[in-house]
């Protein structure tokens, strides 16, 4: 989903979905405006992006305003895709009314046929548009429209910490904008990745700043944007910028992944900008751990996205995480250890009554949650349900995850 605004010039990346239509199953890709002569460096990144879509794509929808009519800019951007010899739908947009849909005949004097008047607003004429787009593609039998299982992964992080950066070392080209300019990713995008025949959805996303700095309105819609890459991924990598240590806002950001139960991994980017290393690394780990003492599960990787130190590391990090996170206890396997953990150290009395813990079990993964029954689970202090956790990964590892433990009065 890519974010609109009345503003020109949001859209900068390219951005992938899917859709089929009766029968027929396509990629779209939704594009930045095309511009002539482009003068800001990020604009002229920007064309770059819009170029590739055009060449990789076989038909080509040429948006045109109803309202404002055709342009200048409209004819000159007709020719260019004239010269592509590709097929073009062109699409009168914005025909939110029956007297606007009759202004698609002026559309004609751009000499790419037939046009089609949609309103996205009202949803008029949509289906029409899609009718025109499959007519000529080839349908798809249903073994092809199963998709393989896929690993999801947000790549979270404050601006210019190098998220984009590592989507293009990644995958070896300057598939998203990279600028020194903070705020230039405004979308998420998601990129898919095959290696050694595993499936990634990398989804790069907006750096998330704080709210006292938020001074557009359309930085709220790309940072609600990455706050949902969050929710719906697997696990997150959590990039810092080495050069600049921990902040709060990145204390902010790894609990909102643990507030979502996702796996995470800190990654430490620009490592390549660090001159005395072993000094570094020791001062960040301290920092982390109190920092983020409430996630010392986070497993830590130095990396740099501009010279690929350690990038491909990650995959085997990833793999491990989401495994983790997967992980279950049967419980009967559980409650062995669990009574080994009650009996080295027993719950504490609480108001002259003891706490009796009678079983456990896990009854979920992703996070993994531990259901533990208890003869009053209002005398059982948050230390020693931290106690049982630090046994839990101690006994069964969860690297990378967190662990949910949920008390239950058992008459």
């Amino acid at each position: 989903m890519s974010i609109v605004h009345p503003d020109s010039g949001i859209t900068r990346d390219r951005s992938y979905g899917k859709r089929s239509w009766k029968g027929v199953t396509f990629s779209v890709v939704d594009t930045g405006g095309i511009v002539e002569n482009p003068v800001d460096p990020v604009v002229h990144k920007m064309q770059a992006q819009v170029r590739i879509a055009l060449d990789e794509s076989s038909t080509l929808l040429f948006l045109v305003d109803l309202k404002d009519g055709v342009t200048p800019a409209d004819k000159v951007i007709a020719d260019q895709l004239r010269s592509l010899a590709k097929r073009i739908i062109l699409v009168g947009t914005k025909a939110d009314n029956p007297q606007l849909e009759l202004a698609k005949s002026d559309l004609y004097e751009l000499g790419l046929g037939e046009p089609v008047a949609i309103s996205a607003l009202h949803n008029r004429g949509v289906e029409d548009l899609l009718d025109e787009i499959a007519k000529d593609l080839p349908a798809l039998s249903e073994g092809h429209l199963e998709e393989a299982a896929v690993v999801k992964v947000a790549i979270v992080g404050r601006p210019n910490v190098g998220k984009s950066s590592l989507i293009n070392a990644l995958i070896g080209e300057e598939r998203v904008i990279v600028d020194e300019q903070p705020g230039t990713t405004r979308d998420t995008v998601d990129v898919m990745l095959t290696r050694n025949k595993k499936l990634y959805l990398f989804a790069d996303t907006a750096g998330l700043r704080r709210k006292a700095r938020i001074r557009r309105e359309v930085e709220h819609f790309s940072i609600a944007q990455a706050l949902r890459s969050i929710k719906r991924c697997d696990l997150a990598i959590m990039m810092l910028d080495a050069t600049a240590g921990i902040v709060e806002q990145d204390c902010r950001i790894a609990g909102f992944i643990k507030d979502q139960g996702k796996g995470v991994i800190i990654a430490l980017n620009k490592w390549d900008l660090i001159e005395d290393k072993r000094v570094s690394t020791k001062r960040l780990k301290d920092e982390l751990a109190l920092k983020l003492r409430f996630a010392p599960y986070a497993p830590l990787i130095t990396i740099s996205a501009a010279t690929k130190q350690r990038i491909f590391k990650l995959f085997d990090l990833i793999n491990e995480v989401f495994s983790e996170s997967q992980k279950r206890i049967s419980t009967s396997e559980f409650n062995e250890h669990l009574q080994r953990w009650l009996s080295d150290k027993p719950p504490p009395t609480s108001r002259g009554r003891k706490s009796k813990i009678l079983f456990g079990t896990q009854v979920e993964v992703q996070p993994p949650n531990f259901i533990l029954f208890t003869n009053d689970r209002n005398l059982l202090h948050f230390s020693y349900l931290r106690y049982l956790e630090n046994q839990i990964r101690s006994d069964f590892g969860f690297k990378g995850v967190p662990i949910r433990i949920e008390l239950r009065n058992r008459r």
